[in-house]
């Protein structure tokens, strides 16, 4: 099935109007320049019905290249037609048929793509009628531009697909500011279909607010700058306000009408919501904290104004009040803590309300119901309490009770729920400390009451507690100190306990103005049990630590009167013991953090500790996997007779010093330094060794040296590999050059015989322009031809061309690979084709291998680069596949009683490029698999192998390229090398 598309056109190619003025009348240079076209071309005649319609046409010349199109020979076309030669299952296309015909009979040039099935190919075809009735087409073949347009299609439905499917919106603007394209997220974000947002213009999306920011923006994206995360208001389409986070930058295109601008545009509302949401929790927190703080003051009333201030500010208030419940339900308010200066604000004067006159107003509504209420009109307020305006009531709950109440008022804006919710909790932090004061007063009775029956009891332990080491104070139900001795005065002379202070005010050990959740006297006072603690205290200008033990009192019924609080000072102990921990940890630090490696071992040699250095010489994974293993588990025999030497001055308790080859856990070898110092216990019996290892392998085997003896090694290889393969390198340059030269010596004969033909003519046309006779110029003229053999030169000379043509691309072939082989590295790496080097590489060696083996390549497309030191690596590659040659050779001989297989392969895995070289060779024995990347190693008989390749191609592969070099074996079936190189950084993500 062919499928096609037509169109006639005006203008005719070069080609076609050469073809019209002169191919026709001039035989020769047409064929030989039809011949030679590297598209495919046809001469046709037109065959007509009765009625003059095209039915067929016949091939009356074809070139080869159309020949090899369709793969058969001019012959099986010259001569046939159309239907004959392309017709399927009784069935044609008819189209070249009608457009061939119209071309030939209107002469018309036509030319039109068609799919030909048979050949799976794109072919372009150009039509032009050289003489009514008959046409010339020529055919090109299209299928890579065909493919690269399909390729396009799909590259630009993937980003279609990536457009519509991002997690955020996506717009694009032209460069006036007009939306041109915008992804389904229009909806989620803006809360526009994307058809809405066509075409409208960027200042009708933004809010005023942020309409300058965002042209001058726009202004900057035109002046081809970025800009990441930078954030505007945006109004949605319901008129509701979208926080948002623009990245954005210029799309440039090939017009102006092509460039624009791209915009990736992220919904921020919710986080800028919780962001407030964060900064009003912030801002409650401080509130409360200098709530706190005012506490902290001697006196009550002096703190409730305080109070009073703060939470005044925090509404914007001008009027408040903030006052406690007696145990009548009685409202008490420090007058000097009111907004109205009508009032008395001395200290200890205060306003009282009684329940009934707090009944009908705002704040005993808030009592009663135990909830806030607020009013944005005038309210009613109890006598005595003055406030004017939009007032807010928040009782000050305790346990479920109201212990206090608040009122705030005299402000400009509406209170709202937000207030609300503020307010109650700045209450909770408020109530406790007002209950505890207001407890105080309610039960200071029962508490005088308490205290004197203790005091009837002091004088008989007084004696006692007053001589005793530790410090210790009684505290009655309410925490008020009723008696200490005379170590609690010597830490805290200035404390008078003549008026029972609070124990949290009086001491303030923890630095708080509140009993601590976790005081030993105010949990015995509760439960009745022993209760224990360390605390920190300040004892003059000196921080000191108090172990705290609390146990009651009781009176004749069992009930907790009291509670006896005994304090330990522990500072020194506490130090000592912070001290060994701090010497340990910094002992644990040094041990982690320096680079020698330091160990424990114990008289066989075991180790009992080690640092993390240490494991890592040895190559261990941690310090842990290397506790209990013998250290002279890593050590050949040769080197352990070195250690079993140093075992007496070891025993004389002697510190040693000596070099040690170890063999580490990944099999690698290692030049060691140990200095040993014997461990002794008490009895100064040696109990083991404490070792200290430094690794010198890279100052035995210094970088420069290295690399030194590498380039050597590499060049000498190189050299031997290169000296080897001359002799076939120069064998397959000969044999393409002897017939490039047979055939210019042919070509040169023939040129001659072609001279004296067109001399002929010269003479022939010279003698007709004078009308002499031209009868013996005629015969000379034949006898000529006879001599050039005209027929034997046009078929045999484009055959010599093309031959020739062919030699010499061989010859340029190999030139270029030995080129790419030798290519001398500049020192640093580059990028590398490795698929191009292994070609390269093959034509270099393939005079060594095509004897005694056939080659299989396997070369994945598409392969990424590698950064790599080019040279090196063609010396691995050639090395490895000589050898597979040489592994063959012994099996297969000279290639006459069989032949072998290498097989290369390459492909992509993760973030390696591997590279596998197979042969069916002989295989590697088990005794020398573990020695053939060893320097100068080697199986070949003397002379023939250095022991270098596999060593080199180890040091290449893993030393300067970080890879990895491996094998895979079976005696007598053949053996793998693996080779595994990083791919580039730039490969992996398709950079060019």
């Amino acid at each position: 099935m062919m499928e096609d598309t037509v169109s006639a056109t005006e203008d005719t190619q070069p080609i076609v109007a050469t073809a019209k003025s002169g191919l026709v009348d001039d035989s020769a240079l047409y064929h030989a320049l039809f011949s030679h076209m590297t598209d495919g071309a046809i001469y046709c005649d037109v065959i007509l019905d009765d009625s003059g319609t095209p039915v067929d046409f016949v091939h009356v010349d074809v070139n080869d290249a159309f020949a090899r199109l369709h793969g058969v020979s001019r012959e099986q076309i010259i001569g046939k037609k159309y239907t004959e030669i392309f017709e399927r299952d009784g069935q044609f296309d008819p189209l070249p048929i009608e457009v061939g015909g119209r071309c030939a009979l209107e002469g018309t040039d036509v030319k039109y793509d068609l799919f030909f099935t048979p050949l799976n190919k794109w072919l372009s075809v150009s039509m032009y009628c050289p003489r009514k009735g008959f046409f010339a087409a020529i055919f090109e073949d299209i299928t890579e531009r065909k493919h690269a347009e399909q390729a396009l299609k799909v590259q630009e439905n993937s980003y279609r697909s990536i457009f519509e499917t991002a997690a955020h919106l996506i717009a694009t603007f032209d460069l006036q500011g007009r939306i041109v394209d915008c992804n389904r997220h229009a909806k989620t974000v803006l809360g526009y279909d994307v058809h809405e947002l066509l075409g409208k213009h960027m200042s009708n999306l933004f809010c005023p607010t942020s309409l300058d920011k965002a042209e001058a923006a726009f202004q900057s994206l035109l002046n081809k700058e970025r800009f990441y995360n930078v954030e505007f208001t945006m109004l949605r389409k319901d008129g509701r306000v979208a926080d948002v986070s623009i990245n954005a930058s210029v799309l440039d295109g090939e017009t102006v009408e092509d460039s624009g601008i791209i915009c990736v545009v992220d919904d921020i509302t919710d986080r800028k919501r919780r962001e407030e949401e964060l900064r009003a929790s912030e801002r409650e927190k401080a509130t409360k904290n200098k709530v706190a703080e005012a506490f902290l003051m001697s006196s009550f009333q002096g703190a409730l104004q305080e109070v009073l201030k703060i939470i005044r500010a925090e509404f914007s208030c001008n009027d408040g009040i903030l006052g406690y419940l007696e145990r009548d339900g009685t409202l008490v308010c420090p007058t000097s803590v009111q907004s109205s200066s009508s009032v008395d604000d001395s200290e200890g004067s205060y306003a009282r309300c009684s329940p009934e006159s707090l009944s009908a107003s705002i704040l005993g509504r808030a009592l009663a119901e135990k909830k806030t209420f607020y009013s944005n009109s005038q309210c009613v307020m109890p006598d005595g309490i003055e406030c004017s305006g939009k007032a807010i009531a928040v009782p000050l709950m305790f346990q479920g009770s109201p212990v206090g109440v608040f009122l705030l008022g005299n402000r400009q804006e509406d209170f709202q729920k937000n207030d609300v919710t503020l307010a109650e909790s700045i209450a909770a932090s408020i109530a406790p400390a007002i209950h505890v004061r207001v407890q105080d007063d309610w039960e200071k009775k029962e508490a005088e009451r308490s205290a004197e029956q203790l005091r009837s009891s002091e004088q008989k332990y007084r004696s006692v507690v007053n001589n005793v080491g530790i410090g210790i104070k009684v505290l009655n139900q309410q925490t008020e100190i009723i008696s200490i001795n005379k170590r609690m005065r010597s830490w805290f002379p200035d404390l008078d306990i003549s008026n029972n202070p609070m124990c949290c005010l009086a001491l303030n050990l923890s630095g708080d103005m509140r009993p601590c959740d976790n005081c030993p006297p105010l949990k015995t006072l509760k439960d009745g049990l022993i209760h224990e603690a360390d605390i920190t205290a300040k004892i003059g200008a000196e921080i000191r630590t108090f172990r705290v033990l609390a146990t009651p009192i009781t009176d004749d019924a069992g009930n907790v009167v009291a509670a006896i609080e005994m304090l330990d000072d522990i500072t020194e102990r506490k130090q000592v013991h912070e001290a060994l921990v701090e010497s340990e940890r910094r002992l644990q630090q040094l041990f982690s953090s320096v680079v020698e490696g330091i160990g424990i071992v114990d008289v066989e040699d075991n180790i009992i500790f080690c640092n993390p250095a240490l494991a890592e010489i040895f190559e261990e994974s941690s310090a842990s996997d290397m506790i209990g293993k013998n250290i002279l588990d890593y050590l050949t025999p040769d080197q352990r007779v070195i250690v079993n030497s140093e075992h007496e001055r070891r025993n004389n308790l002697e510190r040693s010093r000596y070099e040690l080859q170890i063999t580490t856990a990944r099999n690698n070898h290692k030049s060691i330094v140990v200095s040993s110092s014997p461990q002794l216990d008490g009895n100064a019996v040696r109990t083991g060794s404490i070792v200290a290892l430094i690794d010198i392998t890279e100052w035995r085997h210094s970088e420069e040296q290295r690399i030194t003896l590498e380039r050597q090694i590499q060049q000498a290889g190189k050299l031997t590999a290169v000296g080897s393969l001359a002799a076939g390198i120069a064998h397959e340059i000969n044999t393409p050059i002897q017939f490039v030269g047979d055939n210019t010596l042919f070509l040169s004969d023939s040129f001659k015989s072609l001279i004296a033909l067109v001399d002929s003519y010269s003479l022939i046309f010279e003698a007709a322009e004078t009308r002499a006779a031209i009868t013996d110029l005629i015969s000379q003229k034949k006898t000529a031809e006879q001599e050039a053999d005209i027929d034997y030169l046009r078929e045999e000379v484009p055959k010599a061309i093309e031959q020739t043509m062919d030699g010499v691309s061989r010859v340029a072939k190999i030139v270029r690979a030995m080129k790419s082989f030798a290519h001398k590295d500049s020192g640093e790496m580059a990028m590398a084709d490795v698929n191009e080097m292994l070609s390269s590489t093959l034509i270099v060696a393939q005079n060594e291998l095509k004897y005694v083996s056939d080659v299989v390549t396997n070369l994945e497309e598409d392969l990424p680069p590698i950064e790599c030191y080019r040279d090196s690596l063609n010396q691995v590659f050639l090395n490895l596949l000589i050898n597979a040659a040489h592994a063959i050779e012994d099996v297969v001989g000279d290639g006459s009683q069989g032949r072998g297989t290498i097989t290369i392969r390459t492909r992509h895995e993760g973030e390696d490029v591997v590279i596998s070289i197979t042969d069916t060779g002989t295989g590697i024995e088990e005794s020398i698999r573990d020695h053939i990347f060893d320097p100068f190693f080697t199986t070949k008989d003397v002379g023939k192998g250095t022991g270098q390749g596999l060593s080199m191609a180890h040091s290449v592969v893993v030393g300067k390229h970080k890879g990895q070099l491996t094998f895979e074996t079976e005696v007598g079936a053949g053996t793998t090398f693996c080779i595994r190189l990083p791919a580039s950084a730039l490969g992996l993500m398709g950079g060019e």
